[in-house]
């Protein structure tokens, strides 16, 4: 049987939590900044049989997470509602990124909704325009 683990951010935004862990702490990881890195490395010791973990964060730890070289694959959920504003959206804080993804995957709903699977490459190289 697998499991999943989800990381998220605090309401805070400085900290972030993992399942029975209380808001702000990442054993050996930090407390308020946290070594995502470390954070992962740890979660075979907390949650024995893990397969994945999926980060269901918002647009700061996704970027956090991409910064960190960490997402190997992204899911993506489009709207067919347009939404302005001046608000984060897929990952904020992230610096300028260049890891590549191929879709693997895409599903259309009768209500137009679209959900992508998309994977890392694993040849490094970018992908077609």
């Amino acid at each position: 049987m697998s499991h999943t683990r989800s990381i998220s951010t605090s309401s805070s935004g400085g900290s972030v939590g993992s399942g029975p862990l209380t808001s702000g702490t990442v054993d050996g990881a930090g407390a308020d900044d946290v070594d995502l890195a470390a954070a992962i490395r740890r979660i075979p010791e907390m949650s024995p049989g893990a397969a994945f973990i999926q980060a269901e964060g918002g647009p700061t730890l996704n970027g956090a997470l991409a910064d960190a070289d960490l997402l190997d694959e992204l899911n993506l959920t489009t709207s067919p509602a347009v939404v302005g504003g001046d608000g984060p959206r897929l990952m904020n804080g992230a610096g300028d990124l260049s890891s590549r993804y191929v879709l693997d995957q895409m599903i259309v709903d009768d209500e137009a909704f679209v959900f992508s699977r998309w994977r890392r490459r694993q040849d490094g190289a970018p992908a077609s325009p």
